[in-house]
């Protein structure tokens, strides 16, 4: 098991060997097919694996897609510590992309009316923080335990997560932003390791995102225009005011060690939010689609 974040590295580890024109190209050859996914799976540490899974965060469909060409089939799990980790998983025979499986057997889920809320209840939900009474109040509504995230459940039990209730922000319109589902679409740019939108101060939102080792060894030119060309894409299909006004490329990558990621490599959004809040609204007076700070 590893977290998205790990599979999109092993990814662009791939594909910094082998660029995907060719992996593509030797993928459509049946017996020299077999040898490759052989041995990239080998060289991954995954030849004898029989469950791979992730979870922690949002997994991009793209990614997932990817790996399965090479008979790498992972597997999305959803749970946290609260609930032992456990409430839902992909069943192996029945993935439906863009979901996180169903509710395990023993697990009870529903959605709150109010906020979209995912809340849970089963027998290895927690008992209560340690010694914080009010903070295990506020973790449950009715005897359900409040997972935070914001999701649909489809007629078949499917679970799709559709957003952090925490995440969402204001922008300066007072319309509602919820991130997540805007920052997955920028998935299929290998150029890009890292996203987050931001701009609760701003009229419209902006994207920040971190380059991969294959975007910092990309021409500038060419990590701009598929940026630009990608942005159009994605804004044709969200709503206006949910419309990325400004592509940031940042400089400094967001790791543990600034303090900007979690330990389970989450972006601490309040403070990659404070870290920019200085220059967000410069980046957004400038001309240009793409910039780079």
């Amino acid at each position: 098991m590893a977290v998205p974040r790990i599979w999109t590295k092993f990814q662009l580890g791939v594909l910094g060997k082998m660029p995907q024109a060719k992996l593509n190209r030797l993928l459509r050859i049946p017996f020299v097919s077999r040898l490759v996914k052989n041995k990239i799976r080998k060289g991954l540490g995954l030849s004898k694996a029989r469950l791979i899974l992730t979870g922690a965060a949002p997994m991009p469909v793209t990614v997932i897609e990817w790996f399965k060409k090479l008979d790498v089939h992972i597997q999305e799990v959803y749970g946290m510590t609260e609930n032992g980790g456990a409430c839902t998983v992909m069943p192996k025979g029945k993935v439906k992309m863009g979901t996180v499986g169903k509710p395990y057997t023993y697990v009870k889920v529903k959605i709150d009316e109010e906020n979209s809320e995912v809340l849970m209840t089963s027998s290895g939900v927690m008992l209560g923080y340690y010694r914080e009474p009010e903070m295990t109040e506020n973790t449950f509504k009715e005897g359900w335990l409040r997972t935070g995230d914001m999701g649909e459940l489809d007629q078949e039990g499917y679970l799709k997560i559709t957003g952090r209730v925490k995440d969402m922000f204001k922008s300066a319109k007072g319309e509602y932003i919820v991130p997540g589902p805007i920052e997955w679409k920028f998935a299929v740019n290998n150029d890009i390791e890292q996203i987050c939108v931001v701009g609760s101060t701003l009229p419209q939102p902006i994207a920040l995102v971190v380059l991969s080792e294959m975007g910092q060894n990309r021409p500038k030119e060419d990590v701009k225009a598929g940026l630009e060309t990608l942005l159009d894409k994605i804004n044709a299909d969200l709503i206006n005011y949910e419309r990325l006004h400004r592509v940031v490329v940042v400089k400094e990558p967001w790791n543990v060690e600034n303090g900007i990621l979690t330990p389970t490599l989450k972006i601490k959004r309040n403070v990659l939010d404070a870290h920019y809040q200085e220059l967000l609204e410069a980046w957004y007076e400038q001309p240009q689609k793409v910039v780079f700070e």
